[in-house]
């Protein structure tokens, strides 16, 4: 070794400080690396510097022989770990398990995977799950799961189209759409409110609901599974939690389509990186112990005082935007040509949040669990009933139900912990009130 030592000397420095910098230059460029390693960006680059500095210091034995020796350690790692993650992703390995992960997922958790219309997906089907829905969702998520210990197994079906309709469903005279709170895929198919209403009205209702979307998807759906012969009532279900965002989203997703012909795409996608993995493995480890289930509030019931999630705060000063505002008049106006073209009547079914129906019956926890919900305008449903009067669209508030029925009784009508949905007596409730005014005399608005 000693004849040769400057050259290997040389060569050792160079190729491992190279290797470092070249190992930094990737951290900072490519995708899945840059979310997880870029701190270690500077480090690298760092001591990449210093062992090509370090070339020079061949002379000096006893640095020469260290500073060798962490090249040769230095080279060993950098070309296992390039091996490994050139290896990794020839051969499409996913740390993550997805597929397997996305099994143990309930369907109502999922986002849809099936294209349809210009930007939209809904599920496929037909398909079904059984088993206790919310409880495995907090058990996919590391949550405790002991509130859900007693929630009902059930067995969830999606007929051919991806919906939560019997099949085949006999001529419908009303056609509901949303999103979960349409589907509410962790109650039974009897306990749906669309279920429910086709009962209380005497006539057939097709539920077109899938979580994960926004209005304009729902107004797809309409287009592409709501039309019949027998078609009386088109009905858009709108979530003030957060269908103003998804509005917006799936309006710009639309822009996009018809600026370069190119829609979203959801193929399931491998993480085939080795280093990702290793860093989430180690984000992971050093988490500790299993999260608490998310709790900010209590709120008043006929059993007392019990622990709830809100996600919104009532928030007077908020205000929807004025695109939002624009994008929705765009939506409610794509809605009216709809229905009119069907010789149906147009509905947007306003749904409540917890928090707007359970006012004045809850506290919360602290003052900063407060104010790290989401604001949301306590003007809102004004600014929707706005709208659908200026578009001929009919409109209908589903709060004063909810909260005279919950309050007198002293019950919640929503999941109270995690879930932001409607249980089976609030679905009932919805049922019941809609019921009611699709029942009524015809007039163009109802607030």
């Amino acid at each position: 070794m000693t004849a040769i030592r400057p050259r290997v000397h040389l060569a050792l420095h160079l190729a491992a400080g190279g290797a470092l910098l070249l190992w930094a230059w990737a951290l900072g460029q490519v995708p899945s690396l840059v979310i997880h390693w870029l701190p270690w960006q500077r480090p690298l680059t760092g001591l990449g510097l210093v062992l090509v500095a370090a070339a020079g210091l061949y002379r000096r034995q006893g640095v020469s022989r260290f500073s060798c020796r962490l090249c040769v350690a230095v080279l060993g790692l950098t070309g296992f770990l390039a091996a490994g993650e050139v290896g990794f992703r020839v051969v499409g390995y996913d740390f993550r398990h997805q597929a397997r992960a996305l099994s143990r997922t309930p369907p109502f958790y999922r986002k849809p995977t099936i294209p349809v219309g210009e930007v939209y997906f809904r599920r496929p089907g037909p398909m079904s799950w059984t088993g206790q829905v919310i409880r495995q969702q907090l058990r996919v998520l590391g949550y405790p799961d002991a509130p859900y210990r007693s929630e009902p197994e059930i067995t969830v079906r999606y007929d051919r189209d991806g919906f939560r309709n019997k099949d085949p469903l006999p001529p419908w005279e009303v056609a509901v759409a949303g999103d979960s709170f349409v589907e509410l895929g962790h109650l039974r198919f009897e306990e749906l409110f669309t279920t429910r209403l086709g009962e209380e009205l005497g006539r057939s209702v097709r539920n077109l609901g899938v979580s994960n979307t926004g209005p304009f998807s729902h107004l797809c759906y309409l287009k592409h599974f709501g039309v019949g012969p027998t078609l009386r009532d088109a009905v858009v279900v709108f979530y003030e939690g957060n269908d103003l965002q998804d509005l917006t989203g799936e309006y710009g997703a639309l822009r996009h389509f018809h600026r370069t012909g190119k829609r979203p795409d959801r193929t399931l996608r491998k993480q085939t990186s080795l280093l990702r993995a290793a860093r989430e493995l180690w984000h992971s480890a050093g988490t500790g112990s299993v999260p608490p289930l998310p709790t900010n509030a209590w709120v008043a019931t006929r059993q007392g005082e019990v622990p709830i999630t809100l996600t919104h705060r009532l928030d007077t000063a908020a205000r929807p935007t004025p695109e939002s505002l624009e994008v929705l008049a765009y939506f409610l106006s794509a809605f009216a040509a709809f229905a009119s073209e069907q010789g149906a009547r147009p509905w947007l079914v306003y749904m409540p949040s917890k928090v707007r129906v359970f006012q004045g019956r809850f506290r919360w926890h602290t003052p900063a669990d407060e104010q790290n919900a989401l604001p949301l305008s306590v003007a809102l449903p004004g600014e929707i009933a706005s709208a659908c009067a200026a578009t001929g669209v009919r409109f209908h508030d589903l709060t004063p139900a909810l909260r005279a029925e919950t309050s007198e009784a002293g019950i919640l009508g929503y999941n109270g912990l995690y879930d932001t949905h409607l249980d089976g007596t609030g679905a009932a409730i919805v049922a019941k009130d809609l019921a009611r005014r699709l029942a009524a005399p015809d007039e163009a608005t109802t607030r």
